[in-house]
Formats: structure tokens, C-alpha cells, sequence
């Protein structure tokens, strides 16, 4: 989609409207070595429109490619095919990692038609934007710019506010007024200028030479990761912690913090960037979740952005995978090698991506949130740090690694919660130190006192009780004792144990009087329901035992089950007697004969 030689390589409608250029063009050429330097074998060169954007571009490209291509074709299928070489020399390059200068922030120093066009290049028409947003810097935050024109001419010092209104924003530059519109933050909100709390005659912050340069080098070491990044953000899976409680509708309102001391035994371990904690502290969430392959959040002190911190996130998501059949040694130092890794090459993304790609509209709104439930953080101290909007669990990191503090929702952990959880990672972190060797899964995470509980206290459940009632007199009991206490309870249905005995006395004699009695199989192919819990106790009371046929299971075995008891009598509901399997018993549909079954 360039006129070759000329805008050769990727996003060659963009560059050329940056370059201001006045027309454009396609190119079929041979394929041969070397990016886009084949011999041409046809072109078609268009006009530029004055407030051309990379999308309309794109369609005239697209337009014009289908058009030419059938003069390719007719050409090739005449044997009147004429390549010529093309002229390297002209050639202008653009790869995939090339981008605007200071991640397309505006530069005041610019004229407003050299403004505009970089504007207008990055116009994707809701598609996705491969390059950047163009974006102005108020208040200490950035904000991205959907359209731009010139303006009057004006000797006002760049950066200076001409004029704002409710939609329009007016600033000077080195040559015009640029009208900027359509301001949103970053996560897609869309602002009005007049919500800024500028004033006309103000000067908008502009990045000096040194910072210029600085966070063009930056963001060219960035955005070669930009495809890992849209891979992982688009697969985030969060880590299911048993523990977490998510039916208080206060959640994010209140945090604790609770701090527990490093064991001792796992000092000669510990690195500088806290790699070790945190691959620690992800396996812990792997055997309590009993999932090896998950997503945490990282806010690791190595990122370094925080400069341009407005640019970069500061938070990234980290895939832990864990291979089950590894020594827990050698699983941690995978984990440790994969946060390597990160820190060297992945490194994190930039904050208009969630803006310029579609596909990660959900995430927009977790932009100055936590991305995920689950967080290691680094801090100086935990004295003054403020837990992310959306986080429910962080371990803060600090240099000073003789203690950990865990920040909680409460409404999703209680404390006693937290301490049996913090306890259980100390003994991980014991049971690493002094064994190695073990694969996670045999690693210990409870301590002597929580097996002796869990294996011996709580099954300590033994209590004498008359062990020749059955569960029919027992429910009669109730029935007599209390009879209009609710005794069963199905979705938005119930009844009390009065009418749950009643129903089942007249199932019984139904079922007597079909000839079931002592010694007799009574099938049961019934959806889960207070007429299923009818059926079984009215089985009981005719002295009968019943064949659970659960509709779930496959055909054939319930057709081999009904075959092998013979069974005489069937209970079922009227929705599913279509799917019983041949046979020769009787039927009974306790829904649609009940009438008949209550004259007993």
C-alpha cells in the first residue's frame, strides 16, 4: 500500500501523512530478497485530501489495489508484462517497530500543520491503531487527541492556550493556532476541555530536548514487546485462591495489612530483586489453587519508568507455569528465570495500547487499577502504601527482606484467614529450604498443628445415636416434633417436614399398592427436586430400596442398570420419559400422576 520506492516496509499510508506527502499510491511488485525490493510490475498514485487520516487512506489504497490488480492480471494473462526495477536509492524505509517521536506526544515547538498530520496519520477509524495515540500532557496526566486542524495564525509562545470550550481546546505552536477535539484519558473516558481547569494564557507542559529524546529511545526499546503484551493481556487467567470470599458486596472499601517475618532458614536463598520471594510466593498460590498455569500482577522496583510513568505501566500481568513433576527447586528457579526474563526483555506496554486495540476494550477500565486479583508489589515500606483499586491480596516487596506484609480486601479475607494463609507459606518456605528435592506437590504447606486439626479433630465426629431407626422414622419424628419447620428446599420451592411426611405416606401406599414391598428395586430417573426427595422416602416407607438413575448419565448405562434389577416399578417426571431406555417396568410420573398418587 506505498508508492515504492517510496514508504517501503509497514504502515506506509501513516508515514506518508506524517511526511505531509501529497499523494500516495500502490504497488504490485516481484518478490524478491530484501523488504519491498522487487522490480514493479504496475502502480496506481492518488491524490491526498487535504484532512486525509490513515483510514481513509487505507480504503483509497484498498480501492486502488483491486483496481490494479485486474490490469496485473489482464497484463499477465497477455504476456504484456513490463517490470522495471526500482530505484533503491529513493528508497524510504519504515519497519515494524518504527514510531513517532516521544510516543506521538504533541510538540508544541512543531508547526500545527506538521501537528495535525502526525494527528490525522494515527486516525484508524476504530480499527486497530498498530502505532500510537497522539496525546498532550494537563494536570500530570495524559490524554489522547481524536482530531486536530489549523488554526489562526499567532506569535503566542508555543504551548500557550489560545482558547477552550466545551469541545474544542486551542493551543499555539511554532507556526498557527491547532484546534484540538475529541480529548478522552487514556482508558477511553471522554473529557471535555473545559473539565481541565485551564486557563486561556496558560502554558501546557512540553518535554524538553533531553526528556524528548529520552522517551523516544525508551519507547522504542518498549513497543518491540507490544506483541507479546496484546498475547498476554488477552489471556489474562487469575489465579482462584479457595480462601477468597466473594459475596460481601463491600468489596474494595477496607483494607488491612498483616506482616509476618521471613523464616530464617530461607535467607541464603533471597536475591536482590526479590526473585525469589515471588517465585516462592507463586508456587504457594499454585498448590493452594491447585492450578499450575495462572496470571498475578507486578509492580517490580526494576521497571523504571517512573519518569514517564503517565506512558508505561507500572503494573504487568506474569504467567506462572509450573511444571508438576519438577523438584520445587527446580521450579522455583524456572519461575526465577521466567521474572529474568521479564525484567531483561518484556519488560511492560504502553498505556494507550488498551485504547488502540479493540480487542482490549474490557480492560480500559482497570487502566489505573489492579489488573488482576492477586499482586506483588514493591515498595520502600508498607507504612504509606495505598492498595490498587480492584486488588483483593498483595505481598509488598522491599529491600528489606526479614518480613513480608500482606495487604488485604476484608471483605473478601478475613484475618484469621490471612494468618492460617501466612502461616502455611512459611511452611513452604521452611519445607524449601530443608528439602529441595520434592516436587511442589509433596512439599509441605501446613504445619504439624493444621494436619493434627484437618485429619484428626475435625473427623472426631463419632457420637452415639440409635442405629436401628431408619431415615423415614426419623423424618416422622420431625414431622411430629416439628411439622411446620421447613424440612426441604429446591430453588424457590420448599416444604415443611408435615408435608414432606404426608406426601411421602401417600407415595408409600401408591407404591405398595403397585406391589412394591421388602425386597423390591424401585428405579429413580428424576432431575434433582422436592418430588425426587418425596419418591425416595415414600420408597423407604414401602419397604423398598431405589436404583438412583441419575438422567446425566450416558444412555447405554442406564439402559444396562434398568436391564440388570429388573426393575418392576419406574418414578420419573413427565419431561423425561422420552429419554428412557426400553423396558418393561411400570411408569410412574410423579409430577403429571400426583392427583392419582394423593387418593392414597
Amino acid at each position: 500500500d506505498g508508492p515504492l520506492p517510496k514508504f517501503a516496509g509497514l504502515y506506509a499510508t501513516s508515514w506518508a501523512l506524517m511526511h505531509q506527502e501529497t499523494s500516495h499510491g500502490v504497488t504490485w511488485h516481484e518478490m524478491k530478497s530484501g523488504i519491498d525490493k522487487g522490480d514493479i510490475l504496475t502502480q496506481r498514485l492518488f491524490d491526498i485530501a487535504p484532512r486525509e487520516t490513515a483510514f481513509t487512506l487505507n480504503v483509497k489504497a484498498y480501492e486502488a489495489g483491486i483496481e490494479s490488480f485486474t490490469e496485473l492480471v489482464a497484463a499477465i494473462e497477455s504476456d504484456s508484462l513490463q517490470p522495471r526495477p526500482q530505484n533503491l536509492a529513493e528508497q524510504t524505509y519504515f519497519g515494524k517497530y518504527d514510531r513517532p517521536p516521544a510516543a506521538a506526544t504533541l510538540d508544541w515547538s512543531q508547526s500545527a500543520v506538521k501537528l495535525m498530520a502526525m494527528a490525522n496519520a494515527l486516525q484508524f477509524g476504530g480499527y486497530a491503531n498498530p502505532l500510537a495515540l497522539p496525546k498532550l500532557s494537563a494536570n500530570g496526566r495524559l490524554y489522547a487527541v481524536s482530531n486536530a486542524k489549523v488554526g489562526e495564525p499567532t506569535t503566542a509562545v508555543p504551548s500557550t492556550i489560545q482558547a477552550q470550550d466545551e469541545i474544542s481546546l486551542t493551543v499555539a505552536t511554532a507556526k498557527d493556532e491547532i484546534i484540538l477535539s475529541g480529548l478522552q484519558t487514556l482508558d477511553g473516558t471522554a473529557v471535555s476541555p473545559a473539565e481541565l481547569n485551564l486557563q486561556t494564557g496558560d502554558l501546557l507542559p512540553s518535554l524538553d530536548a533531553e526528556a524528548f529524546a529520552a522517551l523516544t529511545t525508551l519507547n522504542d526499546t518498549i513497543v518491540r514487546q507490544e506483541g507479546y503484551w496484546l498475547r498476554r493481556l488477552s489471556q489474562m487467567a487469575p489465579v482462584a485462591l479457595p480462601y477468597a470470599d466473594h459475596s460481601n458486596a463491600a468489596v474494595g472499601q477496607q483494607y488491612e495489612t498483616a506482616t509476618m517475618p521471613v523464616p530464617t532458614a530461607v535467607q541464603p536463598l533471597l536475591t536482590n530483586d526479590n526473585s525469589f520471594l515471588t517465585a516462592a510466593f507463586a508456587a504457594y498460590l499454585a498448590r493452594l489453587s491447585g492450578t499450575n498455569s495462572f496470571d498475578i500482577g507486578l509492580n517490580p522496583q526494576w521497571l523504571a519508568v517512573d519518569e514517564f510513568a503517565a506512558y508505561f505501566a507500572t503494573q504487568i500481568p506474569f504467567r506462572v507455569k509450573l511444571d508438576s513433576t519438577a523438584t520445587i527447586t527446580d521450579a522455583l528457579a524456572g519461575l526465577q528465570t521466567d521474572l529474568q526474563t521479564m525484567q531483561q526483555k518484556r519488560k511492560t506496554f504502553n498505556r494507550d495500547l488498551f485504547l488502540r486495540q479493540p480487542d482490549l476494550e474490557p480492560l480500559r477500565s482497570k487502566l489505573d487499577q489492579a489488573l488482576l486479583p492477586v499482586l506483588l508489589q514493591s515498595a520502600d515500606s508498607a507504612a504509606d502504601f495505598t492498595p490498587m483499586v480492584g486488588s483483593e491480596l498483595t505481598m509488598l516487596l522491599t529491600l528489606d527482606q526479614t518480613s513480608v506484609t500482606w495487604v488485604y480486601d476484608t471483605a473478601v479475607y478475613q484475618p484469621e484467614i490471612i494468618a492460617a494463609m501466612q502461616t502455611q507459606f512459611a511452611t513452604l518456605l521452611n519445607s524449601i529450604a530443608n528439602d529441595g528435592s520434592r516436587s511442589l506437590a509433596e512439599t509441605a504447606i501446613l504445619s504439624q498443628a493444621e494436619i493434627q486439626q484437618l485429619l484428626v479433630d475435625w473427623n472426631d465426629t463419632e457420637m452415639a445415636y440409635d442405629t436401628v431407626v431408619c431415615i423415614h422414622q426419623l423424618i416422622e419424628v420431625q414431622a411430629e416434633k416439628r411439622p411446620h419447620d421447613i424440612a426441604v428446599v429446591y430453588e424457590d420451592q420448599q416444604i415443611s417436614y408435615q408435608q414432606l411426611n404426608g406426601r411421602a405416606n401417600q407415595m408409600a401406599r401408591y407404591l405398595r399398592h403397585l406391589g412394591v414391598g421388602p425386597d423390591t428395586i424401585v428405579g429413580v430417573f428424576m432431575e434433582r427436586s422436592i418430588e425426587m426427595v418425596v419418591a425416595l422416602l415414600g420408597i423407604h416407607k414401602a419397604g423398598g430400596a431405589y436404583l438412583p438413575l441419575d438422567p446425566t448419565y450416558p444412555k447405554d448405562r442406564i439402559a444396562f442398570m434398568v436391564e440388570d434389577t429388573a426393575t418392576p416399578v419406574l418414578l420419573t417426571q413427565k419431561r423425561l420419559i422420552a429419554s428412557l431406555p426400553p423396558h418393561q417396568a411400570q411408569v410412574v410420573r410423579l409430577d403429571a400422576d400426583w392427583e392419582l398418587i394423593a387418593e392414597q
